[in-house]
């Protein structure tokens, strides 16, 4: 009760500190430990063809992924979800199932932006151009909404991609 109490009177900033420091770091770390019990991923060890493109993704992050720590906590993750999802096919249909939600969606491109501690070659981040969907959303809209929209897209799209320069 007393740490309670010390707690609530460090303020906002200082608890989101304390949360961001101890928390998280000791969450990563659980994380990082309770994934060594699973096998580690391999293309000789994956059998299933959307495992393999999850494997594919992890190397992504590997060669594209620069702080070291973080890296450690995909590598878990992508380690615990490849496992379950070749295994159990619990797992399998609910993870299929946010993809597909995701494919079918308005789901934004990634920013051209960069980002900290990710490095990533030039023709990887041109990518394909937004989503067919995307523009049809635009479209429909009524003024303001689709200034509003193209900015948006504009913003998180970079130029770039939007134009295929």
């Amino acid at each position: 009760m007393a740490l309670g109490l010390q707690v609530n009177k460090l303020g906002k900033g200082a608890m989101r500190h304390f949360i961001a420091i101890l928390i998280k770091k000791w969450l990563l770390e659980v994380v990082v430990i309770l994934a060594k019990k699973y096998p580690f991923p391999t293309e000789q060890n994956i059998w299933h063809p959307n495992a393999r493109i999850l494997l594919d993704t992890l190397n992504l992050f590997r060669e594209c992924e620069k702080n070291q720590g973080r890296l450690r906590l995909f590598e878990a993750v992508f380690r615990i979800v490849i496992d379950e999802y070749q295994r159990h096919t619990f797992y399998r249909g609910r993870i299929d199932r946010v993809v597909a939600k995701i494919k079918e969606s308005d789901w934004l491109p990634p920013s051209t932006k960069p980002m900290s501690f990710w490095e990533e070659a030039r023709e990887v981040q041109t990518g394909t151009l937004f989503p067919a969907k995307s523009l049809v959303r635009i479209m429909e809209a009524e003024e303001p909404t689709r200034s509003v929209l193209i900015q948006n897209l504009i913003l998180s799209a970079g130029e770039e991609r939007i134009f295929g320069e």
